[in-house]
């Protein structure tokens, strides 16, 4: 690594857990609330040759979205946020493309659900997710689509402890009771 440190515009107030680089040339996205926007935070992507001049590639998100998790697409063609907006708890998928639009994939969480985990395919075309509503030890497995193309499908309802990992494939999935 070179030891040259170079600061990136927009990067007062990062959230460190959010920041990842991405691609073949690594882009680095992060999430940050940069001064005068408020408590409100974005993800930011910034290029190596480009690094004083971030790009917007989310909504603003207000206080009451709380992201606890960022996941982008190798190809950088979606963002998965794990996260809640309005007390609701979801995965919502982001295109770097289109800012300011964002589309809830889980759509059949409880209201006073949590979504415990959830993983991806290595394609980046399903996502498997564990929700829970309340204390007890019956959960529902559900996958949906990246794309968003169709319903989500619940898997299995039972008692389940953990979602721990997913064949490479995407053929079986891994749970611990």
């Amino acid at each position: 690594p070179n030891s040259n440190a170079t600061r990136v515009g927009g990067s007062e107030n990062v959230v460190v857990a959010h920041t990842q680089f991405i691609g073949d040339s690594p882009a680095l996205y992060f999430v940050s609330s940069p001064p005068g926007f408020g408590n409100a935070s974005a993800i930011y992507r910034v290029g190596m040759g480009s690094l004083d001049s971030p790009v917007r590639v989310s909504p603003s998100y207000a206080n009451t979205s709380a992201n606890t998790f960022a996941l982008v697409a190798p190809d950088q063609s979606s963002i998965l946020l794990l996260g809640s907006r309005g007390g609701q708890a979801g995965v919502f998928r982001v295109s770097p493309s289109s800012p300011n639009s964002e589309q809830t994939l889980t759509t059949d969480v409880a209201g006073g659900a949590v979504i415990e985990n959830f993983i991806v395919t290595r394609d980046f075309t399903r996502v498997v997710y564990l929700s829970r509503a309340g204390s007890g030890a019956t959960a529902r497995l559900s996958e949906v689509p990246v794309d968003g193309s169709s319903a989500p499908e619940s898997v299995l309802v039972a008692l389940i402890s953990a979602l721990a990992e997913l064949r490479p494939d995407g053929g079986t999935v891994l749970i611990t009771r």
